[in-house]
């Protein structure tokens, strides 16, 4: 068993093919790459933040906007076939493991220091499913009673940006 350090998402499998855009950025918002981005009402790429409705992508750079608007960035694209890898989230962290029992688990999506991973206890904003347990695919790395263990996951359709611009 080890305890492992909480990392963000990264892509693994996306059947639709990989899909980068570039768009422009919020007045003074800033990410680190690797974190989930999603727009604004006003169609500008900020932050995910816990209890976001709405993904858009995942940042592929780390980015600051001076706050004038006209910075851009590249992002990948989130379709309801990509599936990523994360870690599993508990507020107790004895129970963020990765075993059988969140196997096709729905959960919330965690946000904390910029880091992204799947809440299994949380209910506010169901954003992802479990699809596989990295255990099952390289148990020699992977164990199910890490704490914070690795899953592959998709991000439900409800929640991906339905109006993003191609």
């Amino acid at each position: 068993m080890a305890t492992l350090t909480l990392v963000n998402p990264s892509v693994k499998v996306s059947g639709a093919g990989y899909r980068y855009s570039r768009y422009k950025i919020a007045s003074g918002a800033s990410w680190t790459a690797g974190q989930f981005v999603r727009l604004n009402s006003a169609g500008l790429l900020v932050a995910y933040v816990a209890d976001d409705t709405l993904i858009t992508g995942i940042a592929l750079e780390t980015v600051t906007d001076p706050g004038n608007n006209t910075t851009t960035a590249d992002i990948f694209v989130l379709a309801s076939d990509t599936e990523l890898e994360g870690q599993i989230y508990h507020v107790t962290p004895a129970s963020a493991l990765a075993d059988q029992t969140v196997l096709g688990l729905v959960c919330d999506l965690w946000v904390a220091s910029n880091v992204v991973s799947l809440d299994i206890a949380g209910s506010n904003n169901i954003s992802a499913q479990i699809t596989k347990l990295l255990s099952d695919i390289n148990p020699t790395e992977n164990s199910t009673a890490d704490l914070y263990g690795r899953v592959r996951f998709k991000i439900i359709s409800s929640v991906l940006e339905a109006d993003a611009p191609a």
